[in-house]
């Protein structure tokens, strides 16, 4: 896991591997409003298909996955956005997050990978009211500035700079479990759950959105917390 890279350096270096996954929800956003244009009978018959034949590649369907949430909530009866607006407003917010994200990394090297993880967190759980309103809107303004915002200044924070703080939490020989244990068990249990309980806890709330953005602040907060308690020993 040690790249052998500086660890003045490693915030910056370690962003551009998390500035990926919007990448990949930008190219997921443009394929489809092909297949949606194409009518919604030969949309559910077979052309939804397509755009994960082509990706090949399974990962690019799972960063698609992450996105699903804020993709279904704005096209629902609820909202009413249309299909291409939502993903118009999607690829606007993943591109700011490609370009933001190893400033992020940047940020982290001058300032500290522990300061920047905690006010992204901070941030986060400050807009999460805001980011539940403009989605909920149907306007594509809205969302698109909201979800700009989001990618950003949070994620550009948070992925910017959780790589470099994971790394300095262990020694170069444990470095690679640990990270593993700390971050993918936390992405599989609680982030690859996260839009399955804000979309009950909308349902629950008779499509208000307040139990959601309560949901997202808490675990914002809950983050903050366990990087303000933690204590980074910063292993080179």
């Amino acid at each position: 896991m040690d790249s052998g890279a500086p660890p003045k350096r490693r915030g910056l270096y370690t962003s551009f591997v998390l500035s990926a996954p919007p990448a990949g929800i930008v190219l997921a956003c443009v394929a489809f409003p092909w297949a949606a244009s194409l009518g919604d009978d030969a949309l559910l018959a077979w052309a939804w298909r397509v755009p994960f034949l082509v990706s090949v590649v399974l990962f690019a369907l799972a960063v698609f996955i992450r996105a699903a949430f804020s993709l279904s909530f704005m096209t629902s009866p609820e909202v009413g956005m249309s299909r291409g607006s939502a993903l118009l407003a999607v690829s606007i917010g993943s591109v700011c997050g490609v370009l933001t994200t190893p400033l992020g990394g940047l940020a982290a090297d001058r300032f500290g990978s522990r300061a920047v993880l905690a006010t992204g967190s901070l941030l986060g759980a400050v807009g999460a009211f805001p980011l539940f309103w403009a989605l909920s809107s149907g306007d594509l303004v809205l969302a698109s500035v909201a979800i700009a915002v989001g990618y950003g200044l949070v994620i550009a924070c948070t992925s910017g700079s959780q790589g470099a703080f994971l790394a300095g939490l262990f020694p170069t020989a444990e470095r690679f479990s640990g990270i593993a244990l700390a971050r993918e068990t936390n992405g599989a249990i609680v982030a690859g759950f996260s839009p399955l309980v804000a979309a009950a806890l909308i349902s629950a709330a008779g499509g208000s959105t307040w139990g959601a953005a309560l949901f997202l602040a808490a675990c914002c907060l809950s983050s903050v917390l366990a990087v303000l308690l933690m204590r980074s020993r910063q292993y080179a």
